[in-house]
């Protein structure tokens, strides 16, 4: 069998066992304080992203002001199909129905001074060709 260790060897074990222990308390106190520092760091990043988050929600709901504004214009003041097919008629209604009149009848006495010979044909084709919606004769 082996030899007993002795007193001394027992003391020198319990020596070496109180050095290690206080060496990794000292690297647990160490890491404790570099892991604070970390923790730290790293709160007060979350804290600028919350004010950084905050700044952006309040661009944001201004930009979503402003598009319901833009929206609401658009809403009252584009113009849309109907609106310019109901204008267009108007207009040719007030407009081109009376002047394309007018040209029927400018058409009608222009042929009648013609055939009575009042009208040179010459003249006949200049007064055709001057009209709001000339003839080509």
């Amino acid at each position: 069998m082996g030899k007993q260790p002795t007193n001394q060897d027992l003391m020198d074990k319990i020596d070496n066992l109180t050095v290690l222990y206080k060496e990794s308390v000292t690297l647990y106190k160490d890491s404790a304080v570099e892991n604070q520092g970390y923790f730290m760091a790293i709160q007060q990043d979350i804290s600028n992203l919350g004010e950084r988050v905050g700044g952006l929600e309040n661009k944001v709901a201004s930009m979503d002001d402003r598009l319901t504004k833009v929206e609401k214009t658009l809403a009252t003041q584009v113009v849309t199909k109907d609106y310019l097919d109901e204008k267009l008629n108007s207009f040719i209604s007030k407009y081109l129905e009376p002047a394309k009149t007018v040209n029927s009848k400018v058409d009608i006495l222009v042929n009648k001074l013609s055939r009575r010979k009042v009208l040179p044909t010459a003249d006949v084709v200049e007064v055709l060709s001057i009209q709001p919606f000339p003839k080509i004769v």
